[in-house]
């Protein structure tokens, strides 16, 4: 039996919450909730590694009815009074949620030690692969399978066991694969180079090509040259920053959603310029993914450059200074699914969670003055969580995280009949992102 207890002091909060949340897409109306705090921080006096290790349990209880996989949302039916736990609700399997959800649980044992988290991860694994058809691989999706494929490794690291190393191999194998020139007829004695060419979004969608399959697939080289210490991963990784660099990103640090391109993968047809929180972070990474490895110091230092341009651009680009929490998913000229939040892709609420494990890596490395305002900005964001997404500090969260889960959060039409009109929903993605911002919090604050 499980409750989300709204006290009197909640209701006056999200109340008063209500009466200022439907803001305009300006940055200037978005709710301060540090009341004009100078340093726009709460300072919660929390051990963060206790939090941290209630959140990762709640993930791995909770979201695990059945102790397979991690379902994609709970929820309770509140014509019942909201008393009851209802019902888990099992989706098809997304491997990107559930690589996600498992990179929380590998945090938590780096972080404690604890073989609890590791033994659970496992298990979990070993489910998703049953669920997928005994593969590790997303047909429609090469993002997706290189976040898996950064889940394998990181499990690999963690307890040796080579059957994740393996597994990760051969979705590399199927990456670079598809990376690869295949330019047809002609003269074949310039061999094609791996990953020059971009890694496209799926088999089906041969000629697009988006920051999220290619910063990942950087990212999952560098993990796999780091167990492996093959060079060709490192040559991978920088052919394919090289094409990003070329398509995909501009000066001013913004990544692009996609290009598509021509059937060699060699001309631009159109470019799609979003910008997603996910693609900010994942640069960032990238971007790190280099820097580690770069013997040549001016490649260095323009790789932190980077980096630090993509965290900028999120940042400084994306909300105001005296008002760093990211209320929306997106810079400021996307709006924000205020009402009708379940009719959004889930997968762009797991992106903030992204966005923060690599501005965390990139806290950890750089030094100069934009260093402190990414440690408020992620500060803020844990605060705002913690003080406003969740009720009773029960670590579920709402997609927003300055509004905790309320009733019809998840409806996605106007239509009396929804389902979820009547329930109070919390989601995975929902609750990784939350989870994932907690654990940062606690690595960090171990500095």
């Amino acid at each position: 039996m499980k409750k989300l207890i709204v006290t009197m002091k909640n209701k006056l909060l999200l109340l008063a919450l209500s009466s200022v949340s439907l803001f305009s897409c300006s940055v200037k109306d978005e709710t301060d909730i540090y009341h004009g705090s100078s340093d726009m921080t709460a300072n919660l006096n929390l051990d963060w590694n206790t939090v941290a290790n209630k959140c990762s349990k709640i993930l791995s209880t909770d979201f695990l009815p059945d102790n397979t996989y991690f379902c994609n949302e709970i929820w309770w039916d509140m014509t019942q009074g909201g008393d009851k736990q209802e019902q888990f609700v099992k989706g098809n399997v997304s491997l990107i949620a559930q690589s996600q959800a498992i990179d929380v649980l590998i945090d938590a044992y780096n972080r404690t030690g604890t073989n609890d988290y590791l033994s659970k991860a496992e298990s979990i694994l070993a489910s998703v692969y049953a669920a997928n058809g005994q593969s590790y691989m997303d047909i429609a999706s090469y993002a997706s399978s290189e976040f898996m494929g950064i889940t394998l490794l990181r499990l690999y690291t963690a307890s040796k066991n080579d059957a994740y190393l393996t597994a990760a191999k051969n979705i590399y194998s199927v990456i670079t694969e598809a990376a690869t020139s295949k330019q047809p007829g002609g003269d074949d004695s310039e061999k094609p180079v791996p990953g020059a060419i971009g890694v496209p979004v799926s088999v089906s969608q041969p000629d697009m090509r988006t920051t999220l399959s290619n910063a990942t697939a950087v990212i999952f080289a560098e993990k796999l040259f780091n167990a492996t210490n093959d060079q060709s991963c490192l040559d991978f990784a920088s052919h394919v920053f090289s094409f990003l660099e070329q398509n995909l990103f501009d000066g001013s640090g913004q990544a692009y959603e996609s290009v598509n391109m021509n059937e060699l993968g060699t001309t631009i047809q159109s470019q799609d310029k979003t910008s997603y929180s996910a693609s900010q972070g994942l640069m960032i990474g990238a971007s790190l993914a280099l820097y580690n490895h770069s013997s040549d110091k001016e490649a260095k230092a323009q790789y932190l450059k980077y980096a630090n341009l993509f965290a900028q651009f999120q940042v400084y680009g994306s909300y105001s200074t005296s008002r760093q929490i990211i209320y929306k998913q997106f810079p400021v000229f996307m709006p924000d699914y205020v009402g009708l939040p379940g009719a959004v892709d889930r997968s762009l609420m797991l992106y903030r969670g992204i966005f923060f494990r690599y501005l965390k890596d990139l806290i950890g490395i750089l030094d100069n003055t934009d260093t402190k305002t990414y440690r408020i900005c992620l500060d803020n964001n844990v605060e705002s969580v913690w003080l406003y997404g969740q009720e009773n500090e029960s670590c579920l969260w709402g997609t927003r995280w300055y509004e905790a889960p309320y009733t019809g959060e998840y409806v996605s039409s106007t239509d009396v009949s929804d389902p979820y009109i009547s329930k109070k929903v919390v989601s995975l993605e929902a609750e990784v992102a939350g989870a994932t911002l907690i654990e940062m919090k606690a690595e960090l604050s171990k500095k």
